[in-house]
């Protein structure tokens, strides 16, 4: 995966460095560029993932993610027809359909990302068609809600939240409808790092239970919404 991340990096690199001499009206911003608007949604899957750490009692592990949800919004700046930089937000998540070794009832898991993008495309000549491609890095709060999640020890019931690194990289292509709006498709992979949880004991007075999942690792398929200013 690292080898995937380090080759976009460097043709995000190579791109970035050819396009002032591509770029139309002698300069690397022009009226080619402006702000836009992007709106996303559509599934996401997530990884089999692992509970790193349940106490009081054992670990845990093996975590399978139900199909779940991805919704997101970015503001951004093209500086020219081939590259921009764009602020994401948005949110993700699903139910989590079993635990290897734990008893568990109504769990979900949530992702709310803010991230900065960059993002590259390429208008074919003489078509409607844009084929975009982008990587971006920041932050997420995760929330972890329950009725029941337990390991014969401990038993955990509520919500609780922890803030994450988060990275994705993505790729796409869409069509343009005009001059300002176009609508496309998507694919999208988004991972963070691992999260941690505390509760009080329930039912009984005790020790506060902690609870750490690994760091998440989804693939999400997109309709995507552009809109330009």
């Amino acid at each position: 995966m690292k080898s995937i991340v380090y080759s976009l990096a460097a043709g995000i690199g190579l791109f970035a460095a050819s396009t002032p001499a591509r770029a139309q009206h002698g300069g690397f911003i022009n009226r080619e560029g402006g702000p836009y608007f992007r709106a996303a949604a559509g599934v996401s899957l997530t990884e089999e993932g692992q509970v790193t750490q349940f106490t009081p009692g054992g670990s845990g592990g093996a975590i399978d993610f139900d199909p779940g949800f991805n919704a997101n919004i970015a503001v951004g700046f093209a500086f020219n027809q081939y590259f921009g930089l764009e602020l994401e937000f948005g949110g993700s998540g699903g139910k989590i359909h079993s635990v290897k070794g734990l008893s568990i009832q109504d769990t979900f898991f949530y992702q709310a990302p803010f991230l900065a993008n960059v993002v590259l495309q390429y208008p074919v000549p003489r078509t409607i068609m844009v084929p975009y491609l982008g990587a971006g890095a920041g932050g997420s709060v995760t929330a972890f809600d329950t009725d029941v999640f337990s390991n014969g020890t401990a038993t955990l019931y509520g919500s609780d939240s922890d803030f994450v690194f988060a990275w994705q990289f993505f790729a796409g292509v869409r069509f343009d409808l005009n001059e300002h709006m176009s609508l496309g498709g998507g694919y999208k992979y988004f991972a963070t790092g691992d999260s941690s949880f505390s509760y009080p004991s329930y039912p009984f007075p005790g020790p506060d239970a902690h609870l750490g999942i690994e760091g998440t690792r989804s693939h999400m398929i997109l309709f995507v919404f552009n809109m330009k200013f």
